[in-house]
């Protein structure tokens, strides 16, 4: 007798639809960002006329020498140069590890690389429905003490003036700085902290960085006869990211973990030439440009910054002078931590 078979039915649960992403709130956080981050350049103009009408007055008659105009402009590359590099070392130097990360570490949760979980920060605004947790927690700022002396050489006064401002409510971070014969550095930084559910992993960290600049450079040469020293300014803005982490038992173990600095503009004038009103906005880190991997584990809390740094120089070659004018203005809409 034939025997008959009877098909068995798996007891194994139908895979669940994939569920997407509503990405309308980021739409929406980004439009609001870009609203408020208008464009105010016709104003400071109207504010630098007079600074016009005095280099119209006393415009020189004649071009510089281009060996001076070549050896200002080795000169502010050395300095800009050099300022980069200190910067790098009091962070720690750049360890963004891209690849290899997770070579020396054998209990790796694999599921943490396969099923990567989405968290969103947002500004830390009175009335905010989102939770404490996912909220903006850290704002930093750093200057140079504000400077004003006369130069018996040059028969002028070298001063600098700074502003500073991180807002973790709103979300934006201020440089601003003027100087006349002397340098500026000028940072300001917001962040969050974070600490990862899974034994090993890693976290990526991006975010929405929306910036505008504003820069006067000039470096004037007064209107006597040549030949006459070259005076310089220089301006160079940029955003860093950046990943700090400490033991969460004890606050102990301090580090930084990686850095990365993205690039906004960097502007060189040498006398008789100026730059007036440089003026623009967009996105820092369009694609894959812009974000950290890092490491982590659960036993680890993560400080992760935006930090805006607007760095200037103005160079005073007596009797030909100079100045420097510049704000930065970042807004980060929203902190996306892909852990």
């Amino acid at each position: 007798m034939a025997r008959t078979q009877k098909k068995r039915s798996s007891s194994r649960p139908a895979k669940r639809a994939a569920r997407a992403v509503d990405t309308s709130r980021f739409v929406d956080l980004a439009q609001q960002a870009i609203a408020r981050v208008d464009g105010r350049s016709d104003e400071a103009r109207r504010l630098i006329e007079p600074l016009e009408r005095f280099r119209e007055r006393n415009a020189p008659p004649y071009d510089p020498d281009e060996r001076l105009v070549d050896y200002a402009r080795e000169h502010g590359r050395l300095h800009l140069e050099a300022s980069r590099r200190i910067g790098e070392t009091l962070y720690g130097g750049s360890v963004d590890r891209q690849h290899d990360f997770l070579r020396p570490w054998s209990d790796v949760e694999l599921e943490a690389l396969l099923a990567p979980r989405l968290n969103v920060f947002v500004p830390d605004r009175p009335g905010s429905t989102a939770e404490p947790s996912r909220r903006y927690a850290l704002e930093w700022t750093d200057q140079k003490p504000d400077l004003n002396e006369f130069d018996p050489l040059a028969k002028a006064s070298r001063w600098r003036d700074q502003v500073a401002i991180a807002s973790k409510s709103e979300g934006r971070c201020v440089s601003r700085s003027s100087t006349n014969g002397d340098e500026t550095d000028v940072q300001a930084g917001v962040g969050v902290l974070f600490q990862p559910s899974r034994r090993r992993g890693s976290l990526q960290f991006r975010a929405l960085l929306l910036y505008e600049p504003w820069v006067s450079l000039s470096a004037d040469w007064p209107p006597l006869p040549p030949p006459l020293p070259i005076a310089t300014a220089q301006s160079y803005g940029a955003i860093r990211l950046v990943a700090q982490s400490w033991r969460a038992t004890d606050a102990g173990d301090f580090r930084t973990d990686a850095l990365r600095t993205i690039e906004l503009w960097n502007h060189f004038v040498a006398t008789p030439d100026r730059l007036t009103g440089w003026n623009e906005s967009g996105i820092a880190n369009p694609g894959s440009a812009g974000w950290l991997d890092v490491p982590a584990d659960r036993s680890r809390i993560y400080a992760l910054w935006v930090i805006l740094r607007c760095w200037s120089r103005s160079t005073y070659s007596p009797p030909s002078l100079s100045s420097a004018i510049v704000t930065g203005l970042c807004q980060v809409p929203f902190m996306i931590v892909e852990h």
